[in-house]
Parts: structure tokens; C-alpha cells; sequence
């Protein structure tokens, strides 16, 4: 129920529903609730266990449980825990015109998420797992992992456990952009390929070994019975790798072809694919809207309709040989049409989830289609076949099975380095969100590309050429019809705001952080952001003052984006967000100035606070909150004050300095604590609108119910990016305001 979800800790003991995910160095293990405990009033709590009389309840419903690490003790499916956590909502970040993160959670059932810092907290209930068949895959695919560990360190380590047993915990994040930069990121995973794969190679090694046994090969059709017995294992293998989207897809079409192959009844690859999308549709509905879904679908559909339409349009301009040819000659040309086969296989699944990975994750990689050519191979010939079987011959025989999976760490060895060479140089292909109209341009050309006829191929260039033209249309829209856009993102307890000037240009003013310094608001929720959203160079990034939740996502944007300067206070510190942002802008020769006044395209942004004697100073004796940077922008008579950090003290000084305070839209100052927003600050701004950057259920309580309650007193609308998510103001030239938050 949804008054369980208070934010206040509950003791619960639940049961382990899927083996761990390790990303980054955490871990995230789904439970399925069986009680929940709360303290009795009045009762103490000792090394975050409840102690004396509780109120206990039974319950049920999956719960998202993140861990500060690995977990100390190995949980598999069937396993109970107890932990002590607090409950909260499904959220995520909710950024504007950015897909919903809870969505991804509503797929698999999750009604609550729950974070434990300490893994050493969540304590598994020894002997009280339930058996079963999950519970068995899942201790054979930990002995499997062990045994690759065993064997093989760093890169070859981590890839033949991600590619052979679906396990990506391991891979370097250098590693993994690098394979997203080169556009083979779906090679780090068990994809739906990589099933397609094994269960072709199983299929054909039953039927040759079945072929060999005489007796029996003379009474059945051994092809059917290879298929027959090829069942079984693509499931097992399916759930030994996790069970991932594209690999569940893979698996019923392979069921679809093997079940037909054992019928005698051969069955095609739509009415497979189609009957993958039922399944997956019907366990889970919402996956629609999961990119992986999406994207396994898109590039299957592409693979097998436009691939072997283009592949029959190169015999127009080069027929296959006809006659007797030297084998030289022979092999040649089979060569050519291999690699030509997978250039334009590679061109067709780009071309079909272009759209899907621009709008989920900000680019398309164009050089996936010469990097596919020699690494697909390298990975879905060499690394997956070989591990394969050096893991399933390691357990009953050892002397075999460890040099295998020796030679497949091998393979991956050569093929990280062939990748970390090709995104050296490969663009990195990051491209603006598409609109929705942009989306059905391009498909719609893709579907008169994959129909014969002259007409199709006309309807194909006129499409094409509507799709750049919306392209151009919103790329000049904003230079045509000037205005200033504020966005108040959504990056939990800590501050980050873009303004967009008219006509161009751009000011990051903080960058949101955390103080928890495993968690990098800058390279996981603002460069993904800005990077959908077009945003190419920034003409300032502002640390309004030097505390974590406004300096530590701002490194990773100096080192993504051309940045004109940085703007600080000018306040010594030995954080860690601010020697990493100091050391960014240094590498990449960024100057590091003070704040000043900026004119561009009718828009004015000024500096009202820290000043002393006309520079931008912290005044002595004022706090670091109290240093922070205040900005107004104002733009068609209208204005916006971004008032950082401050509180009493500073809007004191500001009140009684008589700076230009007043303004339509006000980022709430110090998050809406109680030691800000005083009466005559209230008072002198008198705000239309006031935007509290918070993070949900934060454990300051911010923003205070009476500094709310003051400023809707004071006639001022309210909106949090705890509540509402992301908040933007538009204003135009004739000075006419639009506010729209993504969640209300």
C-alpha cells in the first residue's frame, strides 16, 4: 500500500526474485516483499536492527533494492534477506522531453525501491532458500563466472564473461564507451545474436554426432531430432545468461525454427519474430517501452527486411560470375560477398534503430558499420563458441575446458584492443533526440526503401527529403523566433539549471552532485541530457559555490563540451568535485574566471552577489552558502534570479545593497531551508513563480513546509523537482511566460 511508502525505515525480510546486477561498482538485486517490522515507539535501533516489540506486517509486491557494493554474501534466486531500508516511490530522474525511468521499473513489477549503503546490511537467512530451477541456474552460472575468473584478468576477464555468460559487472567503463563510440555496444551483451548463435552451433553439433550413430540414424530423421534436443538447452542457456530482452526475443524465434524443424514444418522469420513480440508483450506489457525491446526488434525487422532487399539490389550493378571460374577467382568473390553481406546487414539494423538510439540514448554511431565487419565476427566466431564450450567442458573436464576459455579470453583481449584503436578515431556520433514527426519521416522512408517498384523508390526520396527538411526546420526554429529558456533539472538533492539564450548560446549554472561519490550526476544524468537535447557548446558553466551537490557533475561536462570559460567564486576548496572540475577545464584550456556580465541576443545576465568593492569576492566571515554566486537574467522585461546557495545573511546584504532583486521566476534559495528565504528577500523578489531543487524524501527535510508556505503567501506559485520533476520557463520576445514541469 501506498501508506508503506512513507520514506521512513522498515525492517523487511523478502526473497530474492533475480541474481544481482553489478553496475559501477553497486549492485542491484530485485526481492519480492514477505514482511515488513517498524520499531515500536519509544524503542531504540542497534547496528541497524530492530530491537524490542515491532509492529509487523505481512506484505508482497517487488521491491528494486540498490546496494553500496557487491553483496558480502552470494545471493542467488530463492534466497531469503532481511535488511533495514526506507521505502520509496518508483522515480528516477524526470527530465523534460526525456524517456520516463519508471517505466523500466513498472515493467518488471517493481512497486518500491530501496537503497542499502552497506552490502554487509542485507543478511541472507541461511537454509531458508527455496530450490528450484532459477535457483540451480543461477548457483551453476556463479560456479561459471568463478571458474573464468580463475583464469582470466582485466579485459579478457570481464568480456568473456560479459559476451559467454551475460555477466557485464566486470567491464571497464573506458572499455564500454569505447564499444558504444565504435557502435558495437550490443557485442557486450548476450544478445539476441549471440543465442541465434549457440543454438544454430548446438543444432549442428547434435546432428553430426546423432549422424554418427548408425542404428539410430537409419530408424529417425536426424535433423529433427537435433532440433528436438536443441529445445531445452537454448532455454537453459537463456536463463543461465539472464533472461535478457533480446535474448528472450531470440529464444522464442529459435524455439519457433527448432519447433518447426522437429515438425517437419519449417517456419519463416516474421511470424517467428511476431509470435516473440506476443510473448514478451504478454508477460510484461510495458516493455514496449523498454529500449532494449525496441532496439532487438528494430534491428531484427531491419535485418530481415531491408538487409536482403539491398543485398539483391548490388546484382544489379554486380551479377554473380556465370561460367566456369579459377577457385582462386571463386573464393575471392565469395569473400567479397560475405563482407558485403555483413556491411549491408550492419547498415540495415543501423538504419532501422537510428532513430530509437537517438532518442533513448543521444547518438548513432555510423562507424558500426565498417566496426561490426571485423568485430561481430571476432566476438560471435571466436570469444562466444569457444567460451561456450570451454565452460561447459571445464566442470567434467578440466584439462579441456581451462585452455578453451584461456583462448577465448584470448579473442577478447584482441578484440578490446581493436576496439579501444577504432573509437580513437571514430566520431562519437552524438546526434539531438528526434521529434516525434522527424521519427515517422524516417521510418516511413525505411518502409518505401524495403517495397520494389519505382513509386516506392520515388515516395523513398520525397520522405528523405521531408525528414531533412524538419531536420533544418527545428534546428533554425529557435534563431527565427528568439527566446530565453530556463531548465531546472531534475538531479536530485542538489542544484543544475540550463539557460538557453536567444538566438543562441548557452550557461550551465551548477551541475547537481551527490555525497556519495560513486554516484556522478555529470556523466549519468547532464551530458546524456544536454546531449538529446542539442546542446553543443556552452558559452559558461557556473559553480555558484563550492559544495558537492552543485560541484560534482560538473567535470564531466568540461571534459564532454566546448565550454568558454568556468565561473567560480573564487573560494579555496579541496573538494573532490572542484579539483576534478579544475583539472578538467586546465586539460582541456578552459579559463577559469570570475562571474561577469554577459549581453547576448537581448538577453542580460548580471552578477548581484558576491561583490566587494566591485569584483566578485566573498565577503569575509560569510559562509560557503553565503558566497554563492546570484545571478539575474532578465530578458523582454522579464527576469529570472538564480539565487544559488544563499540565506539570511547574504539576502540580507542583497535587501539592503538595493540590488535589482526583483523577478518573475526564482530558483528558491539554498533549496528552501529554514535558515533562508527570509521576509524582506521574500518581500524584494516577489516572484510569480519559485522552483525548489530537491531531491525526493532528502534527509534535511528541504524545502521547509513554512519557507513554502511563505512564498504562496506571498502569491507565488510553487514547483518542485521532487514532486513535479524538471521545470522549464520559457520566455519570448514580447515577454509572454510558459512554465511547464515534466510530472504536473
Amino acid at each position: 500500500p501506498a501508506g508503506l511508502l512513507d520514506g521512513e525505515p522498515w525492517e523487511a525480510v523478502a526473497r530474492v526474485e533475480e541474481a544481482p546486477e553489478r553496475v559501477g561498482g553497486r549492485a542491484h538485486v530485485l526481492v519480492a516483499l514477505e514482511t515488513l517490522a517498524r520499531e515500536v515507539e519509544g524503542q531504540g535501533r542497534q547496528s541497524g536492527l530492530l530491537q524490542g516489540p515491532t509492529a509487523a506486517h505481512r506484505a508482497s509486491g517487488r521491491v528494486w533494492l540498490s546496494l553500496g557494493g557487491e553483496p558480502v554474501e552470494p545471493l542467488l534466486p530463492g534466497d531469503r534477506v532481511r535488511f533495514h531500508a526506507r521505502l520509496l516511490a518508483p522515480r528516477g530522474f524526470a527530465e523534460p522531453d526525456a524517456p520516463d525511468p519508471r517505466r523500466r521499473l513498472a515493467s518488471r513489477g517493481v512497486i518500491a525501491t530501496a537503497g542499502v549503503p552497506d552490502p554487509a546490511a542485507v543478511v541472507r537467512l541461511d537454509g531458508e532458500g527455496r530450490s528450484g530451477l532459477l535457483r540451480a541456474v543461477g548457483a551453476w552460472r556463479a560456479a561459471l563466472v568463478a571458474r573464468v575468473r580463475a583464469r582470466l584478468d582485466g579485459d579478457r576477464r570481464a568480456l568473456v564473461e560479459s559476451l559467454v555468460l551475460g555477466e557485464r559487472g566486470d567491464v571497464d567503463p573506458a572499455l564500454d564507451d569505447a564499444f558504444r563510440v565504435a557502435g558495437v555496444s550490443h557485442v557486450l551483451s548476450v544478445s539476441g545474436l549471440h543465442l541465434a548463435i549457440a543454438a544454430f552451433l548446438l543444432f549442428v553439433g547434435l546432428r553430426f554426432l546423432l549422424a554418427r550413430i548408425e542404428p539410430l540414424a537409419r530408424r529417425v530423421a536426424v535433423r529433427r531430432l537435433a532440433a528436438a534436443a536443441a529445445l531445452p538447452a537454448t532455454l537453459l542457456y537463456t536463463l543461465l545468461t539472464g533472461a535478457a530482452v533480446a535474448t528472450v526475443r531470440s529464444c522464442v524465434v529459435a524455439w519457433v525454427w527448432l519447433g518447426g524443424v522437429a515438425l517437419g514444418r519449417p517456419a519463416s522469420a516474421l511470424p517467428a519474430m511476431a509470435a516473440a513480440g506476443l510473448v514478451l508483450l504478454a508477460a510484461s506489457p510495458l516493455s514496449l517501452y523498454d529500449p532494449s525491446f525496441q532496439l532487438s526488434f528494430a534491428a531484427a525487422l531491419g535485418g530481415v527486411l531491408l538487409a536482403p532487399r539491398w543485398l539483391a539490389a548490388t546484382e544489379r550493378w554486380w551479377p554473380a560470375q556465370r561460367g566456369i571460374v579459377s577457385l582462386k577467382e571463386a573464393l575471392a568473390r565469395r569473400g567479397v560477398r560475405l563482407v558485403l553481406g555483413l556491411l549491408i546487414t550492419s547498415a540495415a539494423a543501423i538504419a532501422a534503430t537510428a532513430p530509437i538510439a537517438a532518442w533513448h540514448f543521444a547518438q548513432v554511431a555510423p562507424t558500426g558499420l565498417v566496426a561490426n565487419v571485423v568485430v561481430v565476427p571476432l566476438a560471435e566466431m571466436w570469444v562466444l563458441p569457444v567460451g561456450l564450450a570451454g565452460c561447459a567442458l571445464a566442470p567434467i573436464a578440466a584439462p579441456l575446458g581451462g585452455p578453451l576459455i584461456d583462448l577465448a579470453g584470448a579473442g577478447a583481449g584482441a578484440m578490446a584492443h581493436l576496439v579501444r584503436w577504432i573509437a580513437t578515431w571514430a566520431p562519437r556520433g552524438t546526434v539531438r533526440a528526434p521529434t516525434a514527426l522527424e521519427a515517422i519521416l524516417w521510418y516511413a522512408a525505411l518502409v518505401a526503401l524495403a517495397i520494389e517498384g519505382r513509386r516506392a523508390r520515388r515516395a523513398a526520396l520525397a520522405l528523405a527529403l521531408a525528414f531533412v527538411g524538419a531536420v533544418a526546420l527545428h534546428e533554425v526554429a529557435p534563431r527565427i523566433a528568439p527566446s530565453l529558456r530556463v531548465t531546472f533539472l531534475d538531479v536530485g538533492q542538489g542544484d543544475s539549471c540550463l539557460v538557453e539564450l536567444p538566438g543562441g548560446g548557452a550557461l550551465l549554472v551548477d551541475g547537481g552532485g551527490s555525497f556519495d561519490e560513486r554516484f556522478d550526476p555529470g556523466a549519468q544524468l547532464l551530458v546524456p541530457w544536454l546531449e538529446r537535447h542539442g546542446v553543443r557548446r556552452l558559452d559558461a558553466v557556473v559553480l555558484t559555490h563550492p559544495h558537492p551537490d552543485h560541484a560534482n557533475g560538473l567535470a564531466a561536462v568540461v571534459e564532454r563540451f566546448a565550454v568558454g570559460e568556468v565561473w567560480t567564486n573564487g573560494a579555496p576548496s579541496e573538494l573532490p568535485g572542484l579539483v576534478r572540475l579544475a583539472a578538467a577545464a586546465a586539460h582541456h584550456g578552459v579559463p577559469v574566471v570570475r562571474p561577469h556580465r554577459l549581453a547576448r541576443g537581448g538577453a542580460t545576465i548580471e552578477v548581484l552577489h558576491p561583490l566587494e568593492g566591485g569584483d566578485v569576492r566573498v565577503p569575509p566571515g560569510f559562509s560557503e552558502n553565503d558566497g554563492s554566486i546570484v545571478l539575474r537574467v532578465s530578458f523582454a522585461g522579464r527576469a529570472v534570479l538564480l539565487a544559488g546557495d544563499v540565506e539570511a545573511r547574504a539576502e540580507s546584504r542583497l535587501v539592503r545593497a538595493g540590488a535589482p532583486l526583483g523577478a518573475d521566476v526564482l530558483k528558491a534559495p539554498h533549496h528552501g531551508s529554514r535558515t533562508s528565504s527570509t521576509a524582506p528577500f521574500v518581500a524584494a523578489v516577489h516572484p510569480s513563480l519559485v522552483v525548489f531543487s530537491v531531491g525526493a524524501s532528502n534527509r534535511w527535510g528541504f524545502p521547509a513546509p513554512e519557507v513554502e508556505a511563505r512564498w504562496r503567501a506571498a502569491g507565488a506559485r510553487t514547483a518542485r523537482t521532487d514532486r513535479d520533476g524538471a521545470a522549464v520557463v520559457a520566455i519570448d520576445r514580447h515577454g509572454a511566460i510558459s512554465v511547464e514541469t515534466v510530472r504536473r
